[in-house]
């Protein structure tokens, strides 16, 4: 299983991040390693000698039970916490047969991990807790409130949190990861080793468990054994040879010094790869005493936290010992509780041997959210469980609370509790989450194995290619009526399925029919399994059955997921967790009501398409009450087919670069007809796929030759030259294409390599957008150690075809490894091994060729001027064969492309002079002068803004912070302060800090902040009130604002309110203890600007974007100390188009539906950027 994980443990990562955003904590890291230096050279000169004995109170945090290789339960983590012990004592069963080589450097540490046996309330405890499943523990950010939610104190406990899914990746086979001493983290309760309870002891192999003690070795600052490889200072302990590769052998592995390595480490990987795990040295157990000794690990092993904590407890005395301290809601959001907690009495028994205890008899229970009762029920004479029963009426995240009581009444324990030190509990937690607004996001850990071809229900029939996971709830939808029943066709295949094959894959469906954003069990409205060699022996697979709408379903918009998987363990059970192989795809139900108004309506899967990529069209039309549906006529102009007459149309295809406005007619069974357009709802433009490699290519392209094109390259795994590199190419003509690839690491004595390589070329000749089978001009296979010098190239004559269409078409250059047994790279757009590909230009002409450009736009003028918009019209060109589009530039910068005389520019700033030009284009290619320039200001924002009264200054605002401003200020005149001089300037998409604070804070006292973001002079529109708080508090009212994406750019009004005594606040009108401010907001449209740009001291560096220029799809590559980076992609008048973050991927693939142009990506990562711009073709 390691070979499955590479990087089982992913410390120095997320420690090189940590280090990053708190510089502070590396000038204490670099501190200690000066204490750990002295203390060394005292070892060094004196011995070890005895030392002092150091117990470590521990507390395990367990979240799930099944671990996929065996539960976690208390045994399991004694059992574990044990190994850890005897790995540290060498109590280890192979502590004596060591490696001579490093033998006399071996070193035991007198150190104990101890269960802790007082929670931090001072309740007796197991130091094990059990909770309902969490993921994502072990990233370095991003989930330190909930880390702190279940932390115990960590000045008094090593927390280590159990769990499957540490990154939450869907990637169930990372082991454990672990943090330096930190006093930051400390003081936060965050330190913290996590680990994947599938390698406990007893859930995996002995020598692959002890990857727990290699965390501890974290821990106590034990950096790994291969840490900076060859270079000086490794992992800063002088007794562990340098490693220059993290996984050798157990013994006889030499390092680029020539020394053999120390392969049976705890502190490196190859104990866990090769089953050898077995000390530490002298010198790693001098740095661990060290670490133990300063900073924030030594309190944890004072005497008096010994107490606190309970480690040296009287085991004779009589306790009750509490598993967990947290009730946690269940994953529907319903106000019911998702797990129970277990207790056992100690030196004690029940009164009762099994059954419900009584309440009110044997216990009371108190601070209860409303809606719940506590069940105790006894299992035998010493075990109990917890239960919470009911749904809390009030269960938003706010009502969460840490004070329910359970306190237990003589009657319920024999003898009474005489003697039992704590019969009350009153520190419980009940957590409850905030309701979902959309559905989970699952995953799919390898690459498709069964995978979906088409679904079929109500007017859905979609034909989908392999994704993985698929979100077409708002694209692809069917209307549903209550109580109806309607068939359900899945239709899946295997591809490359073994008729010998004994693998068994299941499809499942599940709808949301409460519409509640949560695919519950009862939801679950299909499961069939079938088997490999089924579809082997006869083809696609097809499930059918028949689905009956519940009376009961929400009316409105819900969601339908469909899942096929290869079937293994519980995977695929939960609709929301990784599968181990499979695809998901989630389509959209839309469950009519009774009274329906007569509305023409229809939604589609794509907006922006390649020129042979079809546009599903779903119809979402409704009929008035009493009446049906009889007609619906489609028009598809510029698409085929052009009309269609019926409530489901084939795919649609538009064969044609432009922008095109599909509609709907329908006519009801009263005569009555609607008409819905949807106005550029489709662009078209040439796009092609791109394959992947799963590894870079060790053979490569490095130069191509074919009529004007020349270029030599180096290896770029996926390059797109067809915007900047092409060739004139004629009808019939025939020209030579020659492909040369290079091993670079060919040396003067050859290689010895029997690998198989194969250089493929496709050119898109009939301009679809596809490279078609028919299209494949050239393919050369060869072996790696027969490349004369390590240099190869293939030569072939290429003929135009006649038939050839007459435009800039794509010609695709490949060169890749041939995996045995597997046709990958068959296909352009194949997933392969490794290799790389580039991507060229060719400008078909006929026998004349097309060298003529179009006339150059004139009468270019600007009309409908607004605040963030200016309307473009020109007259149009001439060609000698014909225009084709225009391009609109702002500056030098691409705006936009049409293929009318016409073009709105969106996404401007108020009061801002613009300069555009245009510029027309032919089929060939060949591209006009610009047309004259206009010039056009954006108008100004004059919105006057509603007059407010005020009474006495009975509640005022003392303080503001929002964003840059900081202000403190008293009653104003009248009750209103005009600050709107001062300004905080905010990006869209980003989010700022408000904070209001009030001369005193009492029951009736309230708060309100509105910004107009929409800059029309009010704040009644949706979202505009970002704050709105009542009651006694502690400090100020306080929210985080999210500046929205349609928000204007330039200056708005931001309103404060303070009031007293009324039940409702208002922006405008009168109020009585009541006052008002108002500031300016500036919105931006975050764009990255020439400083940000210029600012190299706060560039990120090691960020790659490609390819580029791109058809939409490109590669963002960032380090591996920005894994959870925030990616924003602008146009090229700054508005944003895309945001998404890295989720500890240094390999994030960014989609976009865009019109072409010039964008900009940005990366963002702990204050540091790098932007880059990006051409879409």
């Amino acid at each position: 299983m390691f070979a499955s994980a590479q990087n089982p443990c992913k410390q120095s990562e997320v420690m090189k991040a940590y280090y990053q955003n708190n510089p502070a904590e590396k000038v204490k890291a670099t501190q200690l390693d000066a204490f750990t230096g002295d203390l060394v050279k005292k070892i060094q000169t004196e011995g070890f000698g005895s030392g002092p004995e150091y117990t470590i109170p521990v507390v395990f945090h367990v979240f799930g039970t099944d671990f996929i290789s065996g539960p976690v339960n208390e045994q399991t983590i004694i059992n574990a916490l044990k190994q850890v012990n005897d790995d540290f004592h060498g109590l280890n069963d192979d502590f004596n047969s060591i490696d001579p080589l490093f033998n006399n450097i071996k070193e035991t540490m007198n150190v104990w991990f101890k269960l802790a046996q007082l929670d931090p309330s001072g309740n007796p405890t197991t130091g094990i807790n059990f909770y309902p499943v969490e993921k994502g523990f072990g990233n370095g950010s991003g989930y330190d409130n909930k880390i702190r939610q279940y932390a115990w104190d960590n000045k008094k406990y090593c927390n280590v949190y159990i769990m499957l899914d540490m990154y939450d990746d869907g990637d169930y086979y990372n082991s454990g990861v672990a943090w330096y001493p930190s006093q930051s983290m400390t003081d936060n309760n965050t330190a913290r080793i996590v680990y994947n309870g599938r390698y406990l002891f007893g859930n995996t192999n002995k020598e692959f468990s002890s990857t727990l003690s290699h965390e501890f070795g974290h821990w106590l600052n034990l950096a790994h054994s291969f840490e900076g490889g060859c270079t000086y200072p490794n992992d800063q302990v002088d007794d562990t040879p340098p490693e220059n590769a993290s996984v050798g052998e157990c013994r006889g592995t030499k390092n680029c010094f020539n020394q053999f390595v120390n392969g049976e480490n705890y502190m490196g990987y190859t104990g866990a790869s090769k089953q050898c795990y077995k000390m530490f040295t002298q010198g790693q157990v001098a740095r661990m005493l060290a670490a133990i000794q300063s900073g924030p690990r030594s309190p944890l092993w004072q005497p008096a936290n010994l107490t606190a904590t309970g480690v040296n407890l009287d085991p004779t005395t009589p306790r009750v010992l509490w598993f967990g301290d947290r009730f946690v809601e269940t994953f529907v959001n319903d106000g019911s509780i998702n797990n129970s907690l277990k207790i056992r009495l100690v030196n004690k028994t029940f009164a009762v041997t099994s059954g419900n205890l009584v309440q009110g008899t044997h216990y009371t229970a108190a601070n209860l959210p409303a809606g719940l009762t506590m069940q105790v029920t006894v299992n035998d004479a010493t075990n109990a469980t917890i239960t919470l029963l009911g749904n809390a009426t009030a269960h938003a995240q706010a009502n969460s609370i840490s004070n329910a009581t359970l306190t237990f009444l003589n009657a319920a324990i024999t003898g009474g509790l005489s003697g039992l030190t704590n019969p009350t509990n009153n520190k419980l937690s009940v957590l409850f989450s905030d309701p979902y607004t959309s559905y989970c996001i699952p995953g799919v850990n390898f690459g498709s194995y069964s995978r979906i071809t088409n679904v079929k229900f109500g007017t859905i029939n979609y034909n989908s290619v392999q994704e993985g996971v698929s979100d077409l709830t708002n694209k692809v939808v069917t209307n549903l009526t209550k109580g109806a029943v309607q068939q359900l066709k899945v239709t899946v295949n295997i591809p490359n399925a073994s008729a010998t094959s004994p693998d068994v894959n299941r499809i499942r469906v599940w709808a949301d029919w409460n519409g509640n954003f949560v695919y519950e069990t009862g939801e679950l409205v299909a499961n069939q399994e079938f088997n490999t060699s089924a579809i082997a022996a006869s083809g696609p697979y097809t499930y059918t059955t028949n689905i009956t709408v519940p009376s009961t379903a929400v009316t409105g918009k819900v969601g339908m997921r469909v899942l096929v998987h290869y079937k293994a363990g519980t995977f695929g059970d939960d609709p929301c967790a990784s599968v181990e192989s499979g695809e998901f795809e989630d389509y959209g139900l839309n469950i009519l009501g009774t009274n329906n108004p007569f509305k023409a309506e229809f939604l589609q899967d794509k907006a922006l398409v390649a020129l042979s990529e079809g546009v599903t069209f779903s119809d979402i039309s409704t009929a008035a009450p009493g009446t049906t549906i009889t007609s619906w006529q489609w028009s598809f102009p510029g698409g085929t087919p052009s009309s269609f007459s019926g409530q489901t149309p084939p795919p649609v295809i538009y064969a044609t670069p432009g922008v095109y406005s599909p509609s709907l007619t329908i006519t009801n069974s009263s005569g009555q007809s609607q008409t819905f357009t949807k106005t550029n709802g489709v662009t078209s433009r040439l796009s092609y796929c791109q394959p992947t490699y799963r590894y870079g290519g060790y053979v490569y392209l490095s130069k191509v030759q074919f009529n004007t094109i020349n270029n030599s390259t180096a290896y770029n795994n996926i390059t797109d030259y067809y915007s900047t590199i092409s060739t004139n190419v004629t009808r019939g003509q025939t020209y030579s294409l020659a492909v040369t690839a290079t091993d670079p690491n060919f040396s003067t004595g050859g290689s010895t390599s029997n690998d198989n390589w194969r250089i493929r070329v496709w050119a898109d000749w009939n301009y679809n957008s596809v490279y078609d089978a028919g299209e494949l001009i050239a393919s050369q296979q060869f072996v790696q150690k027969n490349m004369p010098s390590g240099v190869l190239t293939a030569t072939v004559p290429v003929t135009i075809p006649t038939n050839a269409s007459l435009n800039k078409v794509g010609i695709r250059v490949m060169v890749h490894f041939v995996y045995p047994g597997r046709n990958e790279g068959d296909g352009p757009c194949d997933e392969m091994d490794s290799g790389e590909s580039e991507d060229y230009g060719l400008v078909i002409q006929g026998s004349g060729g097309d060298i003529i450009a179009p006339s150059a736009p004139t009468n270019l003028a600007a009309s409908n001027i607004t605040m963030n918009s200016v309307q473009l019209n020109w007259t149009a060109s001439t060609d000698n064969v014909g225009v084709t589009g225009y391009d609109i530039y702002n500056g030098t910068t691409l705006a936009g492309s049409s293929t009318t005389t016409s073009y709105n520019v969106t996404g401007l700033t108020a009061a801002t002079s613009y300069t555009f030009t245009v510029k027309a284009k032919d089929a060939a290619g060949n591209i006009s002068a610009a047309s004259n320039a206009v010039t056009a200001t954006t108008s100004s924002n004059t919105a006057t803004y509603c007059a407010v009264t005020n009474g006495s200054a009975g509640q005022y605002v003392t303080k503001l912070v929002f964003g840059s401003i900081s202000n403190t200020t008293t009653f104003a005149t009248n009750g209103y302060g005009d600050y709107t001089a001062m300004t905080a300037t905010a990006s869209k998409g980003s989010t700022v800090n408000l904070a209001v604070t009030l001369q005193a804070l009492w029951a009736g006292s309230r708060a309100a902040v509105w910004i107009d973001w929409n800059q029309d002079g009010d704040f009644t529109d949706a979202g505009e009130q970002v704050l709105n708080a009542s009651g006694a508090s502690a400090s100020a009212y306080s929210a985080t604002v999210t500046i929205p994406s349609s928000a204007l750019t330039g200056k708005t009004r931001m309103r404060v309110r303070a009031e007293y005594g009324l039940s409702t606040i208002s922006s405008c009108g009168n109020g009585w203890h009541s006052e008002v401010e108002d500031y300016s907001v500036n919105i931006n449209s975050g764009a990255p600007g020439a400083s940000e740009q210029a600012n190299a001291e706060n560039k990120l560096q090691g960020v790659y974007v490609y390819p580029n220029p791109s058809n939409g799809s490109f590669m963002v590559q960032v380090p591996a100390s920005a894994t959870d980076a925030e990616i924003t992609v602008f146009n090229a008048t700054g508005g944003i188009v895309k945001t998404i973050n890295a989720k500890n991927k240094t390999y994030i693939r960014v989609e976009l539906q865009a019109v072409p142009g010039v964008y900009f990506v940005r990366v963002r990562n702990n204050g540091k950027s790098s932007t880059h711009s990006m051409v879409i073709r």
